[in-house]
């Protein structure tokens, strides 16, 4: 199911305005939850996206060549790509959830971590 950003999130605020000291709402729905979760991934994304200019900057400074961390963070980021096409046509995988985009950053925290 396609998420939404107008109608979904719209209800959040909302709902938010609505619990006050005495009386507590809580709602939740897959909708959106998925929302959540995208508006998420996607703070993440950008987030990333700094990290990795960092890392290049550091790479560069590190090695002392533009060439070699511009490559080697391309090999990096095009086994990203190599995986998805795996996952999706040899695999047969159609959807790709929002979980799955998210473990990214937690399998990336571990190969950092080593």
């Amino acid at each position: 199911a396609v998420v939404s950003t107008q109608s979904t999130g719209s209800y959040i605020p909302m709902l938010d305005k609505k619990s006050t000291d005495s009386v507590k709402v809580y709602y939740g729905s897959t909708d959106l939850y998925d929302y959540q979760a995208y508006s998420l991934f996607c703070e993440d994304l950008k987030l990333a996206g700094f990290a990795l200019i960092i890392v290049y900057i550091y790479m560069s400074i590190h090695t002392f060549s533009l060439l070699l961390a511009l490559f080697s963070g391309a090999c990096i980021l095009g086994s990203v790509g190599v995986s998805y096409f795996i996952v999706r046509v040899i695999l047969g995988h159609i959807k790709m959830n929002v979980l799955n985009g998210i473990s990214l950053f937690v399998i990336l925290g571990i190969g950092v971590d080593d």
